[in-house]
Parts: structure tokens; C-alpha cells; sequence
């Protein structure tokens, strides 16, 4: 049972509101994107954590856990189909880290070299299997500029949140079967 380590910006925050509401209502500009499942927005800090660990406790939580949108982005995995490329922070960086030594088991030279390869801050607006083409690429792209309009803002360039909540998730099967099996709070 594989276990993701996730940031959401805090849940009463107005980031967190605005990335919901994006993340369901990209599900809505394109007919391939309609089955896209929703989720809490987050920046996946650490992924493939054994399940016996689940105890957030071990953590320390630096002050300076934070991130800001870079860009929009398209891919190719499920996880990773449309997404906000996310600027990293000191914190945000050491969090990862430490979640590789102490979730994952990781040694100090295997958690540096794992950081290296997978450690990619983002936060995914749609979880899909489609094969994203120019039509659906322009329409995504008009949609997330209109909804940052919406909201009162040039776009999304910038926009950040500081703490939030770190949360551990199963995420096995299909996503509207992954469980939250802790949380805990970080400053904001």
C-alpha cells in the first residue's frame, strides 16, 4: 500500500478555495476531461512511503514551508497530466527531504540523490489518461487564464501560501478511494 506526503495550503485559506474550484472546474472546459477526479490541492512532497509509516510526528516542521505557482504546465503520467509548476522554498525542500530519510528510510546520500531525481514541487489541477492535443491544450490554458480573471488576478504567476496542512495519503486504486490516514497543521 504505497503512501503519499502531501502540503495543502491551509483549508480556510482563499488559495485553497481558488485551486478547488480550478481543479473542478477544469473538468468542465473539454468533454475527454469530464471523468477527471477531484482532489484537496497539495504539493506531493514524498511518494512510495511504506505503510507502516504514519507518524507524522517524526517530522520537523521548518518555519519557511512554503510555495508559489511558477507556471502552467502539461504532462504525460495521470498524476501529473495539467499542473502548476511551483517555485520550492528552503522549507518546502528540507520537508521533502527529511520525509525521504524518515518516512521512506532512506539514508542521508540516498535521500540527496532521490531529491535529484523525483522531487519536482507541482501542484496537479487534473488527474487524466487523455492524450492532451493542441485543441485541449489551448482550451485548458484559456480556461485557467479566465478563472485566475475570475478571481481578480492577471493570472496565477506568484500566487503562494505559507503552512497548511501536511497530510499522509493511501494512494492506492483509484483516487476516489485514497484515505487520509493523518494530518497535522503547519504555521502559516
Amino acid at each position: 500500500m504505497p503512501l503519499s506526503l502531501w502540503l495543502t495550503p491551509p483549508p480556510t485559506s482563499l488559495i485553497y478555495s481558488q485551486l478547488s474550484s480550478l481543479i473542478e472546474y477544469l473538468r468542465t472546459v473539454h468533454p475527454s476531461l469530464i471523468t477527471s477526479p477531484i482532489f484537496k490541492p497539495h504539493v506531493t512532497l514524498a511518494f512510495q512511503i511504506p505503510s507502516d509509516n504514519k507518524d507524522l510526528s517524526v517530522l520537523s516542521i521548518p518555519k519557511d514551508l512554503s510555495s508559489s505557482i511558477k507556471c502552467l504546465m502539461f504532462g504525460n503520467t495521470y498524476t501529473k497530466k495539467i499542473y502548476f509548476s511551483m517555485k520550492s522554498s528552503p522549507g518546502l525542500e528540507e520537508s521533502a527531504h527529511e520525509a525521504r530519510m524518515k518516512l521512506n528510510g532512506l539514508g542521508e546520500e540516498d535521500a540527496k540523490r532521490a531529491m535529484q531525481s523525483d522531487f519536482d514541487p507541482h501542484t496537479s489541477l487534473v488527474y487524466n489518461e487523455v492524450e492532451l492535443n493542441d485543441e485541449i491544450r489551448s482550451v485548458v490554458h484559456d480556461a485557467v487564464l479566465k478563472r485566475a480573471q475570475d478571481f481578480g488576478y492577471r493570472d496565477w504567476e506568484g500566487l503562494s501560501w505559507k503552512g497548511g496542512q501536511l497530510i499522509l495519503v493511501k494512494t492506492e486504486g483509484p483516487v476516489e478511494e485514497w484515505e487520509v490516514l493523518a494530518t497535522t497543521d503547519v504555521g502559516s
